[in-house]
């Protein structure tokens, strides 16, 4: 894998390569026409710089944590309310380090 190249497309060149949809959903779908993988240009871009704080590593790793106690052990974390709630974070990380070294 190239990273360099990936690097080129996704970050320097990008402009060149937006914008390449194969079917035209906006005109015949309102509801994925609402939708940021099919909005273009400017649209695209401001959509994107509001919805991009939502996806940030802490908020994956609350989700996964409340997600997993939840199924697994019937158990409500409340890890998005209660940030200091970290029995259930640090369990994961305790789970992530014992996997990487017997893994």
């Amino acid at each position: 894998m190239d990273l360099d190249l990936i690097k080129q497309v996704f970050v320097k060149d990008f402009d060149h390569f937006m914008d390449r949809r194969i079917i035209d959903l906006n005109k015949t779908d309102i509801l994925f026409s609402k939708m940021l993988t099919n909005k273009s240009g400017k649209e695209w871009k401001d959509l994107r710089s509001i919805m991009s704080p939502t996806f940030t590593t802490d908020a994956f790793g609350r989700y996964t944590v409340d997600v997993i106690a939840s199924i697994v052990f019937g158990i409500e974390t409340d890890v998005f309310t209660n940030k200091d709630n970290s029995v259930f974070r640090n369990m994961g990380k305790k789970a992530a380090i014992f996997t990487l070294l017997w893994g």
